[in-house]
């Protein structure tokens, strides 16, 4: 489903991304019909998308990783698991449908439309978590990295098992994290 210009993501979030990238970052946003991004503007989804996909393809998933650590760091307060809840708010908060904000934050619904971070808390250190973000999965790794070990530096993150992958065909991919 092509999102358009529905679906905009907030230019602190490619502030942030463009210093990642270093040197190649205008030209990759040029090829999208973008200039460097402003953290106070709003830029199609789809396009942003797509700068990660050639992101991918020129210099691999090690590259996307970092590009989701890089994500804005979240105002989050507790541990592991309280951070990861709090992640698909946050998600949701950077992000805008039809120009509105998809998190409502008088009382707190989250718009449909870029998928979710949903939690299961297994068993004390650790978590399985369940995401069908747009964002490719090596960018979803780096942010779940970056937000977790803000908690503990010694938090594994890892895909659960090779079937829960977006890139393999599945709806979602699911992320085991430990600590």
């Amino acid at each position: 489903m092509s999102l358009g210009k529905r679906i905009e993501t907030n230019g602190a979030t490619l502030v942030n991304l463009a210093k990642c990238l270093g040197p190649m970052a205008e030209r990759l946003f040029a090829e999208q019909g973008l200039g460097l991004p402003d953290a106070l503007e709003w830029y199609p989804l789809d396009k942003v998308l797509a700068v990660l996909d050639r992101v991918g393809e020129m210099v691999g998933d090690a590259a996307l990783f970092r590009a989701g650590q890089s994500a804005p760091r979240l105002a989050l307060a507790g541990n592991v698991p309280r951070a990861l809840a709090a992640l698909d708010v946050a998600y949701h908060q950077a992000h805008r449908k039809d120009g509105q904000p998809m998190h409502n934050a008088a009382n707190g619904k989250l718009t449909d439309g870029i998928g979710h971070y949903i939690v299961a808390e297994e068993e004390p250190g650790l978590c399985v978590l369940d995401s069908a973000s747009r964002y490719p999965c090596p960018y979803d790794l780096g942010l779940v990295t970056a937000t977790v070990r803000r908690f503990n530096a010694n938090a594994v993150i890892d895909h659960l098992d090779s079937s829960h992958c977006r890139r393999r065909g599945s709806a979602t991919c699911k992320y085991i994290v430990t600590w």
